[in-house]
């Protein structure tokens, strides 16, 4: 364990004012508080070995005033999965049954990824090789023949394109009978895309055209003349990117949608309907990290492991802060924030000049100038709670935190250092780890991986 006491700060910030205290103590608090939601499905976030506190009680019942710590009833590692319920004002009531006994308590939520997709929204988890949930189970009555069909799309989708689409040309409207493209109206420069489909016994014509007011795809299926319309397999909806390929002489027609790339996929059958036979969904894959530079071989290599000393920072009600000292140290060309929170506090040798700072945990949504985006950082505090007066290194770690970052302190053969992971584009995100002293700050290691993407089949039709 890192040798540094957990920092308790009420009596310290006790200069914040009688009046602030007596406004929490006398607000109703948050309803949330009595009657916690239904638990789903959840995991700890954070990075390899760290530590994250849970509380007996609502931060809000036991931290009177802002930035004042309460004491942590257990500590929970990242990577566990717990039963997490509904965000309460910033915190979650959590349970970790793993235990003997369970511990329940209050936890952050920034800590905590749920498992529903939509249930992180406006959070900002921290990065951990989360449990992928298990893919839906594929039905029994579902076909090897159907399932066969949909593993080429699959396969066609991730290897761009790779079978063959079925034979289709572009003509001018005025090149069809009267009544073939009625919503085309009169859009003679457009041209409509035309199939011709051999299924068995039957040779049809399939349609596709955008409609008058260019919004909305119409798909038809005809007679091989043209002489009488069989059905509207689909009409309108721009979201979606169709294709007619041949697998193995079976004409497959698919959908893509664009603002979620997921494929549904049809057969068309002899009777001239769609028959759905699976959906494919986008499955993100982070690619393994590869060190880009190792100031510190041994310190790269033991975050990596998780076998670094935690620096528990104990999460708080989280209090503002104004940017005074910040553009103390500032030149006139740097980027800083107008005011930020300071949302945990512990104790580290932040600037490894062997004496105990006071350290808190900062995070910004914007910062004026180029830089706009979200940042956390850790920072030297003063007695009573604000930013330590003529502390270069408040704005020093900031400048070398990462956009849209998340980090953590850990300490290592007795330096503290600061790591963080960013997203340097929405493909590659970097990892770096930093060593600071009190006016400088040297970059210890740095790793790098790229994200990539492909198709699995997310769901069968019987």
């Amino acid at each position: 364990m890192y040798p540094y006491p957990m920092l308790s700060v009420g009596g310290a910030l006790a200069i914040f004012g009688l009046s602030v205290a007596r406004a929490f103590a006398q607000s109703a608090l948050p309803e949330c508080v009595h009657n916690a939601a239904t638990p789903s499905q959840a995991v700890v976030v954070g990075f390899p070995g760290e530590k994250v506190p849970v509380f007996a009680a609502h931060p809000f019942t036991c931290g009177a005033l802002p930035g004042s710590a309460c004491r942590p009833l257990a500590i929970i590692s990242s990577g566990t999965a717990i039963a997490a319920a509904t965000d309460c004002e910033g915190w979650t009531l959590v349970q970790d049954a793993q235990r003997t006994p369970s511990v329940r308590g209050w936890m952050a939520t920034r800590r905590i990824l749920v498992a529903a997709p939509d249930a992180t929204d406006g959070l900002r988890p921290l990065p951990v090789a989360t449990p992928h949930l298990p893919p839906p189970p594929i039905s029994s009555t579902t076909s090897t023949a159907r399932l066969r069909l949909c593993a080429v799309v699959r396969a066609d989708l991730n290897a761009r394109n790779r079978i063959i689409e079925w034979p289709s040309k572009r003509v001018p409207a005025s090149s069809l009978p009267p009544g073939v493209a009625t919503a085309l109206a009169d859009a003679e420069p457009n041209t409509i895309s035309v199939w011709s489909v051999q299924l068995p016994g039957r040779a049809i014509k399939l349609v596709k055209y955008r409609d008058a007011d260019h919004r909305d795809d119409i798909v038809t299926l005809w007679s091989s003349d043209f002489s009488h319309e069989i059905t509207t397999l689909r009409n309108g909806d721009n979201n979606l990117r169709e294709r007619l390929v041949d697998i193995a002489g079976v004409p497959i027609f698919t959908e893509k949608k664009a603002d979620t790339g997921s494929v549904d996929v049809f057969r068309i059958t002899a009777g001239l309907t769609m028959r759905p036979i699976c959906t494919l969904e986008v499955a993100h894959y982070e690619g393994p990290e590869e060190v880009e530079s190792a100031a510190q071989p041994e310190v790269c290599e033991a975050a990596s492991k998780g076998t670094v000393d935690n620096v528990l920072l104990s999460d708080i009600v989280p209090y503002s802060l104004t940017s005074e000292e910040l553009s103390a140290s500032a030149q006139a060309s740097d980027p800083f924030p107008d005011t930020f929170d300071i949302v945990a506090v512990g104790q580290a040798d932040l600037d490894n000049d062997g004496d105990i700072d006071r350290v808190g945990w900062a995070e910004v949504d914007s910062i004026n100038g180029p830089r706009e985006s979200y940042f956390e950082w850790p920072v030297i505090l003063a007695a009573d709670g604000t930013l330590r007066p003529r502390t270069p290194l408040n704005l020093i770690a900031l400048q070398h935190s990462g956009k849209d970052s998340s980090g953590r302190l850990f300490g290592f053969l007795g330096s503290t250092y600061f790591e963080f992971h960013w997203r340097a584009n929405s493909q590659d995100h970097v990892h770096e780890i930093w060593k600071f002293t009190s006016s400088d700050a040297k970059r210890v290691c740095m790793f790098s991986s790229h994200q990539s993407q492909r198709y699995e089949i997310s769901k069968t039709s019987r």
